[in-house]
């Protein structure tokens, strides 16, 4: 039931990928006042989504969920996207300075993700949860300076200072 949840989500958002990709198509057969800004929010909206992918499949893989079809499936969906990406670039458009950036944050995405997907599950797997236990620790030690910054009265006195400062001369 878990694998088929992964499977059907990362579908999803494969065909959200997609979307913004024709959507980006379609306004570059369009030359329009405000076609860059709506170009640049797509490839935005693309990477954020792409980024979204992998999360779903790390998460699952922290789960020890069966995610083995998953990878083929979302790679043979993001080699289509990097093609048509890298077509956009090869085209040259007059105003692809206004969205070089996002493009290339785009293509990076798609390439980085692709190479997630080639990667072995169990190494993958192994990587993302040591990833999740060093986040961990990270936040336990935080938590742990904070409750021991807290009782610090120095700090106390800096904020008060702060305060003060911050009311208005009288």
């Amino acid at each position: 039931l878990e694998f088929r949840r992964v499977l059907f989500r990362s579908k999803l958002y494969l065909l959200f990928a997609k979307q913004r990709l024709d959507q980006v198509q379609s306004l570059m057969a369009k030359d329009r006042a405000g076609r860059s800004a709506e170009i640049r929010q797509l490839l935005q909206d693309y990477t954020s989504i792409i980024d979204a992918i992998d999360t779903i499949s790390d998460d699952a893989l922290v789960r020890k969920n069966d995610v083995t079809a998953a990878p083929a499936f979302i790679a043979d969906g993001e080699k289509k996207f990097q093609n048509q990406l890298q077509k956009i670039e090869a085209s040259t458009p007059h105003d692809l300075a206004m969205y070089d950036f996002e493009l290339k944050e785009a293509l990076a995405a798609t390439s980085d993700s692709l190479d997630l997907s080639k990667e072995d599950l169990t190494t993958r797997g192994q990587n993302v949860n040591l990833k999740v236990e060093e986040d961990k620790k990270k936040v336990a030690t935080v938590d742990a300076e904070e409750r021991q910054g807290a009782k610090d009265p120095l700090a106390d006195k800096a904020e008060a200072a702060a305060a003060d400062a911050a009311k208005p001369a009288r």
